[in-house]
């Protein structure tokens, strides 16, 4: 196992979950299998396939949970990642959520008030933090899309519900907009990276 430097120190809410989305997309690019520890709640991932398993239901969890204590590299062949690629939720359900808790009714920073959103998939609402009106948004963004402020008008719901289920499904890869060219995200390389790239080449030869 690799321990990664964990995050400390106070940090605004959507600090933290930047952090947390940015080591996640961090593991998936690179393709890894890690453990984190968001507020003593352990998630694992496994990046290969894009799958993750959460100690809590994504329902369950709030803005608290965000703050990352400790993340470690495992080694695929581990139980766990056993577990993880047999039984493991999509990563979107996990990004979905921490979009969600970071939005709070405000846009994130890929999101702008005038898109005009278009959601290509339905989440998984069952598992994922919700409001009454997230049923009624999502299904007028699938099939008409609609800036924040005309669905709005359009559902009789507030713009901030509106903008909280855009942003959310934007980190998940449900939604984007159709009126303007979102520019993918630049990961940045992990500080350790070539450090953690060989110790996860001799786990690797081991085993």
């Amino acid at each position: 196992m690799t321990l990664l430097q964990p995050v400390s120190g106070q940090m605004a809410l959507e600090d933290l979950v930047e952090t947390a989305c940015e080591r996640i997309d961090q593991v998936v690019y690179q393709q890894q299998c890690a453990s984190l520890t968001l507020s003593g709640t352990r998630i694992y991932l496994r990046g290969d396939v894009r799958q993750f398993v959460c100690e809590l239901p994504m329902k369950q969890l709030q803005p608290e949970d965000l703050q990352i204590n400790q993340q470690e590299l495992l080694s695929p062949s581990e139980g766990i990642m056993q577990t993880v690629h047999e039984r493991g939720r999509p990563v979107d359900e996990l990004l979905w959520t921490l979009g969600w808790l970071r939005s709070g009714g405000q846009l994130s920073d890929q999101c702008r008030r005038n898109d005009v959103v278009l959601f290509s998939r339905w989440p998984n609402l069952s598992r994922l933090p919700t409001r009454a009106s997230t049923h009624r948004i999502i299904a007028l963004l699938t099939a008409r899309p609609s800036s924040i402020v005309l669905a709005s008008r359009l559902l009789g719901v507030s713009e901030e519900e509106v903008a909280q289920v855009y942003s959310a499904g934007m980190a998940a890869g449900y939604a984007a907009p159709i009126n303007r060219k979102i520019e993918p995200p630049v990961v940045k390389p992990h500080r350790h990276k070539s450090l953690i790239g060989r110790l996860m080449q001799h786990l690797q030869r081991d085993q």
